[in-house]
Order: C-alpha cells, then sequence, then structure tokens
C-alpha cells in the first residue's frame, strides 16, 4: 500500500507544479514566440491561453492519477481532503472537477473507486498523528476583521461622497450618487456582523456543536467536510455535517477560519474521540 504523503507528493509533482508551469510560465514563452508576427492578439493570447492549457492539462492527468492513489492508498477520504487542502484536486462538488477528461473505461473505474471515497469518510487510520498545539476546544467566531475592513471602506467612502457634494459638486454627480447610496448600506452590514458576537461552531473530542443547534457526537456523524461549491468570484464555503440527527450545510464564509482549517480540526478531533473509544 501507499502512504497518504506519498500519493500527495506524487499528486504535487504530477498535477500541481505542471499546472502553475503550465500557466504562469507559458505567458512569457507564448508573448515571446508571437512577438515577431506581430500579431495584434499577442497579447491576449500570452494571458488567456495558458491558463487554458494548464487546464487542459490538469483535466487529462488529475483522473489517472485518481485512479492510481485511490487504488493505492488506505485511508482514501483523508487522501481526498489533503488533496484538496494543497490544491492539487478540485473538491467533488466544484464546477471544476467535472471537466475530467477521460476514456469510458477510465470513468467507470473512478465511479467505482469514489465510492470508496465515500464509505470511507468515517475511518481514521491506526497511524492517526495528533496535533498537541491544537486545545482540548476550538470556538469558531464570525470574521470581525473582513467585517472591519469593509467598515472603514464605507465610511470612507460616505466621507468622500459629502467632500465632493458640497466642494466639487459639478465634476462628480455620478460619483457622488454611488458613494452616498453604497456606502451606508456597507456600513450597516459591517456593524451587523461585528456585533455577532455568539459562537459559530465549537469543536471537541465530544463532538461538533453548530449555533443554535445541540451538539452532534462524533459517534452519531456519518461524514462532516468543508468545502468549496461554485467556481471563481461566485463560488461559496460551506460545512456540510451528515448526522444520525439530519444534514446540515452551513455557509462558514465569514467565519474566521479556513476550508483546510476547519477540515483538519475534524480529523483531529474526530480521532481524538476514536482514541478515547479504543482506550
Amino acid at each position: 500500500m501507499v502512504t497518504v504523503e506519498e500519493a500527495l507528493k506524487k499528486g504535487k509533482w504530477q498535477i500541481l507544479y505542471p499546472s502553475l508551469i503550465i500557466c504562469f510560465g507559458g505567458m512569457p514563452i507564448i508573448y515571446l514566440s508571437l512577438l515577431p508576427f506581430e500579431y495584434t492578439l499577442t497579447p491576449i493570447l500570452s494571458i488567456f491561453l495558458p491558463p487554458i492549457l494548464a487546464l487542459l492539462y490538469a483535466s487529462i492527468i488529475t483522473p489517472k492519477w485518481k485512479i492510481w492513489a485511490y487504488s493505492n492508498v488506505d485511508n482514501v477520504h483523508l487522501l481526498y481532503l489533503k488533496a484538496v487542502e494543497g490544491g492539487i484536486i478540485s473538491n467533488d462538488n466544484s464546477s471544476a472537477s467535472k471537466l475530467m477528461i477521460m476514456s469510458a473505461s477510465q470513468r467507470m473505474k473512478l465511479n467505482q473507486l469514489n465510492k470508496k471515497v465515500s464509505n470511507n469518510k468515517g475511518f481514521v487510520d491506526v497511524a492517526f498523528k495528533d496535533n498537541p498545539k491544537i486545545p482540548k476546544q476550538i470556538i469558531i467566531y464570525k470574521d470581525k476583521l473582513s467585517a472591519t475592513v469593509i467598515l472603514v471602506l464605507g465610511i470612507s467612502s460616505f466621507c468622500l461622497g459629502l467632500y465632493l457634494l458640497f466642494f466639487d459638486r459639478d465634476n462628480h454627480h455620478y460619483h457622488i450618487g454611488v458613494t452616498l447610496i453604497f456606502s451606508p448600506f456597507m456600513i450597516y452590514t459591517s456593524l451587523k456582523k461585528r456585533k455577532d458576537n455568539q459562537p459559530q461552531l465549537t469543536l471537541n473530542k465530544s463532538g461538533i456543536k453548530i449555533k443554535g443547534q445541540q451538539l452532534i457526537g462524533w459517534r452519531s456523524v456519518i461524514d462532516a467536510e468543508a468545502y468549496v461549491k461554485g467556481y471563481g468570484k461566485g463560488s461559496k464555503e460551506y460545512l456540510k455535517i451528515r448526522s444520525g440527527s439530519g444534514v446540515f450545510q452551513i455557509d462558514i464564509g465569514e467565519y474566521n477560519t479556513s476550508i483546510s482549517e476547519l477540515n483538519n480540526l475534524i480529523y483531529i478531533y474526530r480521532g481524538r474521540s476514536k482514541q478515547i473509544k479504543k482506550a
């Protein structure tokens, strides 16, 4: 069998690093190659063509790596989580994951192996490594830093609008209207977010508690995963928990944590709970 770390290392060298080289290294190469022909579209092609080529490369090589890794790694779900966090592959719920190019036989094989990922979600292998730096309990709140930044921008925009209104009205009619209409909305929404001081998520070895809900014990959790839904500017971050008491999907985009940090916390606390059971 192959370890999770070995599979991730191979994934980085097969998928992540080549894609980055094609994307960013391809820009100057294409630009310099087309420069002697004096095409008017040379700058546009040198900017947009490399990311497309990188996406095409990743779409072809990703299913090959997945089939190899899922076939040879024991804790497949942990591998999947670490690969998503490391930027090696896209989340299965994202649009990018649907762009994979593969043969019919590869698709059939990967569909079978994806079931292994789902069935493996509750599994913590015997090689579980605790992190002593993570405390006995973590409480996650809404991120006040982003709300503060929006508040400062809103106040600054409102002050700018007032200045233009009283001192330079003739040349900035459009800017005055935009700033005076949208800046109060920015101030209101940011103040509303800053007032929410209640814990949004609480995690410990006993389970995970969602704001307004009872504690969900790890024993009743079928699977729990933070992921990105959608692509680009329209993407959103969620935490999905399937348990005996129901399915919960929480928008975590405004929380003071990241997807990788939250998935790591779930892994650690769930692993600690399983160690208690074994003891």
